[in-house]
């Protein structure tokens, strides 16, 4: 398993490199901020099968380097385990927020560092066992995060009163991709709004509905 560990103090690189050195089935290289990560990843000089990612760095720290690995086509499917002094449950829960697979917090087991990365390692480097299902629910993520922006698109809308045209093309797209995906309720107000807005008044209410099936969508998953 090959592993890139950043981390802006050198002594803690030098002893987790260590550490996992000592592990025959891992192959370690450290960096010493965010910043030489992203550049490290995308210029390919190392692909490793996990990050292990310090949360609290000068600079770039921990969770915007994550950030923009995952705001990245290249290289946002690496997985992530942030390694962190923090662990208090809100904490621990913004930081899988932002896409990683799981948590180790310092002080840390040093007998049993490699072992924990592997096995929260172990699912997300897993094949899966029907591809297509699995492309589906990368399909169904990227639905979940339109809707987020659709909720928000709706919400700019109602305060733009003359842009109807604008509202109808929006409102038709919720409706298609909801049948698609499988939310009947989200896709039957949405197609019900655009006849409306079509040939009567716009439904606010109506609007306000969709907008927080939208979000609720959104969370789901």
């Amino acid at each position: 398993m090959k592993v890139l560990y950043t981390d802006d103090e050198a002594h803690i690189r030098e002893l987790v490199e260590m550490i996992l050195s000592f592990d025959p089935d891992m192959e370690v290289r450290t960096s010493p901020n965010g910043r030489t990560t992203i550049e490290i990843l995308k210029s390919k000089a190392f692909t490793p099968d996990v990050l292990l990612m310090d949360v609290m760095m000068m600079g770039l720290d921990g969770p915007s380097t994550v950030k923009a690995i995952k705001a990245d086509p290249e290289i946002a499917e690496i997985p992530v385990i942030f390694f962190t002094a923090k662990s208090r449950p809100h904490e621990h829960a913004e930081l899988m927020a932002l896409g990683a697979i799981g948590i180790i917090t310092k002080p840390f087991d040093s007998t049993r560092l490699a072992a924990d990365i592997r096995a929260l390692a172990a699912e997300a480097l897993a094949p899966s066992a029907d591809p297509a299902l699995a492309a589906m629910e990368a399909l169904k993520g990227k639905f979940r995060a339109r809707c987020a922006k659709e909720a928000s698109e709706i919400d700019a809308l109602m305060n733009e009163k003359d842009n109807r045209d604008g509202l109808v093309a929006v409102l038709h797209r919720i409706a298609g991709s909801g049948a698609t995906f499988g939310e009947p309720d989200l896709s039957e107000l949405a197609i019900e709004l655009e006849e409306r807005a079509k040939v009567s008044d716009i439904d606010y209410d109506g609007l306000k509905r969709l907008r927080e099936q939208l979000l609720a969508v959104s969370s789901s998953g």
